[in-house]
């Protein structure tokens, strides 16, 4: 009884030092119109900062929506993505950097967003620089939130 006692103790410890390493799960919401702020078209929170490892899930609450990411405006090597219309999305960021993503038909009138992995923006001139051949409303977007929270 004492060695199972010692057992579940150390095993106990272990999974605590083990269990931050765990990636987390962190939800944008996709909205055609959004009731509580009462815009349309967005990505809901528009920025988000998270771990490498980390994923996020979209979750359309209305249909007629995707995510994509934006080419050049992803790190070198990340992973791009293109969700379904209308399809709840998960993607997992194994890249530091700045990604921006689209709703590909509402781009030009603003529903853009941008996610921060890590602590640097290792991408940053790749990033301004790619972003010069953006136009419309959702590359306005993006422009703010880069000036907001860099």
């Amino acid at each position: 009884m004492f060695r199972f006692t010692i057992k579940s103790i150390s095993l106990f410890v272990s999974l605590c030092f083990v269990m931050p390493a765990f990636s987390a799960e962190h939800i944008v919401h996709v909205y055609s119109f959004n009731p509580k702020t009462k815009k349309m078209d967005v990505f809901e929170p528009e920025f988000l900062k998270i771990a490498v490892g980390d994923t996020v899930r979209f979750i359309p609450k209305q249909s007629g929506h995707d995510t994509v990411s934006l080419k050049g405006l992803i790190p070198d090597g990340a992973e791009p993505w293109a969700s379904e219309f209308s399809k709840e999305y998960t993607h997992t960021f194994t890249k530091e950097g700045v990604y921006a993503y689209e709703c590909s038909p509402h781009f030009e009138w603003g529903m853009a967003g941008v996610i921060q992995v890590g602590d640097t923006f290792t991408n940053k001139e790749q990033f301004t620089q790619n972003l010069q051949r953006f136009n419309g409303e959702g590359a306005e977007k993006i422009r703010r939130i880069v000036a907001e929270q860099f």
